[in-house]
């Protein structure tokens, strides 16, 4: 029985992005057949969330344009800080420790709930449960109780009091940053950092909470996050799936040789590892950039998410494309904006030119190149722009 379920389960999200509905879906019902009463009746009342979403989404797909019934889930960006400095942290540099302000977040949700999202996804601009910003992370999931909200976390605040708000939350999703074993995941956030995180794995789980692990895949890191025994390590704690980012350079980033995109030959080592490591083990496991290309390229240009910075309001592309023309800066707390942000000729620009799978990492460069020729971006973005196209046209060749 339990060897049909893990092969069931494994069909449902192949091939699949990252943690899709189907990601949620198969977790759930291994959640449901293998563990506690305790879980099992958390992971029950996401199974009918499931349902009300996509029946919802069915109802949309008779009335919606193209561009509603494409968009599926919304990055936020939250404004906030970090109590933590990780070598080749994507967001150093734009944190802005103030508050999220609600009457303008609660616009964008309105909105939202037009489109049914499957989810929101909370990457932050630092640590999103830093005790000046968690009241804000709960009231957007309680503001939204028919969305998920995956939330990418460090875990280092996450203590009993905490995971005890979380499960009370059924459409919460925590994301549990792990960047290897002890000594490599140390050495990019901090002394101590990892065994923060396993404890806070530990509470997560032992409170029924399926919780998902975020990788960043570096030149230092790949074959030992791929390992059983770093992979056994998760199994142990009853981590529900594992995502494995590719490592892209971006500005302000403090690079090593250690922490750096992989090369030609590495990347080919690292996905011949990957596949020996979905093979061997029963936990569910994503590399981001191979679902990309098995969904038919990046996942943003097909319309399926955007990037809201909830700091500004500004709408752009992708967490690690978060450019946009000036006009877009506060449109996502205007009222009845997002459809027509959409339709404008950025974004369906962006949409239009999708030519071949394209995914982060493979003609980046020239992607982002091509996004600075077309369209006028502010200075101060320009320049970030070019940053980019210098430190990865390196990365490529």
């Amino acid at each position: 029985m339990k060897n049909i379920v893990f092969a069931l389960t494994k069909f449902l999200s192949k091939p699949s992005s990252f943690p899709s509905l189907a990601t949620w879906l198969s977790c759930s019902l291994r959640g449901f057949i293998f563990s506690n009463f305790q879980t099992k009746l958390r992971v029950a009342k996401q199974i009918l969330l499931f349902k009300n979403i996509l029946w919802n989404r069915f109802k949309l797909h008779k009335s919606a344009t193209e561009t509603i019934r494409s968009l599926r889930h919304m990055i936020l960006a939250m404004p906030g800080a970090c109590n933590l400095n990780c070598t080749g942290c994507y967001s150093a540099g734009y944190r802005q420790p103030i508050a999220l302000i609600r009457d303008k977040a609660k616009i964008l949700f309105d909105q939202s709930k037009a489109f049914h999202h499957f989810s929101f996804a909370i990457v932050g601009k630092g640590e999103p449960f830093l005790p000046r910003t968690r009241d804000d992370i709960f009231w957007m999931v309680d503001q939204n109780p028919q969305t998920f909200f995956m939330i990418f976390t460090h875990g280092g605040f996450l203590n009993t009091q905490l995971v005890q708000s979380i499960h009370k939350r059924n459409n919460l999703l925590p994301i549990l940053s792990i960047d290897g074993l002890e000594a490599s995941h140390d050495g990019r956030r901090g002394s101590g950092t990892f065994s923060k995180a396993i404890e806070a794995l530990h509470r997560l789980t032992q409170a029924g909470i399926l919780t998902g692990v975020s990788i960043t895949v570096a030149r230092g890191n790949y074959q030992e996050v791929t390992s059983s025994a770093f992979l056994n390590k998760l199994k142990k704690h009853s981590v529900a799936f594992v995502v494995f980012f590719r490592f892209v350079n971006t500005p302000n980033a403090e690079t090593s040789e250690i922490w750096a995109p992989l090369q030609a030959s590495e990347r080919s080592d690292y996905e011949m590892r990957f596949r020996k490591a979905i093979a061997k083990h029963s936990m569910l496991l994503f590399d981001s950039e191979a679902a990309e290309l098995a969904l038919g390229g990046c996942l943003s240009r097909q319309g399926r998410f955007i990037h809201v910075d909830m700091e500004n309001g500004k709408l752009s592309p992708c967490v690690m494309q978060p450019f946009s023309p000036s006009e877009f800066e506060g449109l996502a707390f205007k009222t009845n904006s997002l459809t027509s942000a959409l339709e404008r000729p950025f974004f369906r620009a962006y949409r239009g030119e999708l030519d071949e799978p394209k995914v982060c990492g493979q003609a980046y460069s020239k992607e982002l190149q091509s996004l600075a020729d077309k369209h006028t971006l502010p200075s101060e973005e320009r320049v970030l722009v070019e940053s980019m196209i210098t430190s990865n046209q390196v990365e490529e060749e």
